[in-house]
């Protein structure tokens, strides 16, 4: 089944993205991700997790960790 895997980068995105930095727990964060994108979680998880460095730069949000993925 497809799936929103939560680990350390992901909930970092989903922290400065989606809850104003501030840490929620994890069970939050999969009623979010369940409620906002459903069926389609596992793509949002593939865009969430490619250049996000980039984008969170341009979008003027912190984010401490680099992006392994990136797009050409």
């Amino acid at each position: 089944l497809p799936t929103f895997h939560l680990d350390l980068f992901s909930r970092e995105a989903m922290y400065q993205f989606y809850f104003n930095g501030n840490k929620v727990p994890d069970k939050e964060i999969i009623r979010f991700v369940d409620n906002k994108w459903g069926k389609w979680k596992h793509y949002t998880m593939l865009l969430l997790t490619t250049n996000t460095d980039t984008w969170a730069k341009k979008l003027g949000k912190p984010f401490r960790l680099k992006s392994g993925a990136k797009s050409v």
